[in-house]
């Protein structure tokens, strides 16, 4: 049987929608854009955190995704979005000044925005999806579940492996309430306290790269707007702010890959008798040869 070439008729397609789709095809095309064979992406070496990294990424993602969406749909002319005082309990704002901005950017067309509005809108969107009591609880939920895996690794025989059914990770506490006092000594409740911390430091640069970047573009876009130029039009900025999410997403995934895992090796080693002899092996990647013979 042979295979005949399909071809696509898009005479009739805008220009722009097709260099569009061209431009986000070529990307998504793209083979390690970092120059490093081994993905970011690719499932977590230790079994015990497989699912878990892929779970917390999950949850750091849909942050993002909340704040990409909010901003889709106002640059279509939609809503900016109902709130609801119990949907958002760690607000900064109260829920009246939420109401009051909410009401003023909608009451007027966003072609008509002017830099003021558009800084607005970032403030708005930062403060709704991604206030500091939503960076605590995600980087109290990705420490505590990794110090109890690396714990669970320590309890086992060296080349122990969990169950393959992966049901038992939904019983991993993921709060510092739902781990009985027992279960860590004071030196790794000292640890878990520490990693929170530094792990709820790195989501918080990205949040605030979030912001920066978000205000960046604007002012850029409003800029081109003042001066006709077509980098002023809402899909422009829309493809700019899409391209940014992705980097945002992989920064994301950096925190849930690296910290998971450096974490759990510490609660691996505070788990460890007094006195217990461990190996630590270095990977080096990407390290010249000198390097990579230091084991």
């Amino acid at each position: 049987m042979t295979r005949r070439p399909l071809f696509v008729d898009l005479g009739d397609v805008p220009d722009c929608t097709c260099n569009e789709v061209f431009e986000g095809l070529y990307k998504s095309l793209a083979e390690s854009p970092d120059g490093d064979p081994k993905s970011i992406w690719d499932p977590h070496e230790n079994p015990w955190l497989t699912d878990a990294v892929e779970d917390v990424t999950v949850r750091l993602s849909v942050l993002l995704l909340k704040v990409q969406e909010a901003i889709a749909r106002l640059l279509l002319g939609e809503p900016i979005g109902q709130l609801a005082k119990a949907e958002v309990p760690w607000l900064r704002w109260e829920p009246g000044r939420f109401q009051q901005v909410r009401e003023a950017l909608e009451a007027k067309p966003v072609a008509t925005y002017t830099l003021v509005d558009w800084m607005l809108v970032v403030v708005y969107i930062i403060q709704r999806y991604l206030p500091d009591g939503v960076i605590g609880n995600e980087a109290e939920y990705l420490t505590v579940r990794a110090t109890i895996l690396g714990k669970m690794q320590a309890a086992g025989s060296p080349n122990a492996t969990p169950p393959l059914d992966r049901s038992w990770l939904d019983l991993v506490p993921t709060h510092f309430a739902a781990v009985p006092e027992r279960v860590l000594s004071s030196r790794e409740w000292q640890i878990l306290d520490v990693s929170k911390a530094r792990a709820a430091l790195f989501i918080g640069n990205v949040v605030e790269s979030a912001r920066s970047r978000m205000k960046q573009l604007v002012v850029e876009h409003v800029q081109a707007m003042v001066l006709g130029q077509k980098e002023g039009t809402p899909g422009y900025l829309k493809t700019r702010l899409f391209d940014e999410f992705g980097q945002l997403n992989r920064d994301m995934r950096r925190i849930a890959v690296t910290e998971m895992g450096e974490i759990a090796n510490q609660g691996f080693i505070a788990a460890q008798p007094i006195g217990s002899r461990v190996i630590r092996r270095e990977a080096y990647r990407g390290a010249c040869k000198f390097c990579k013979s230091i084991n």
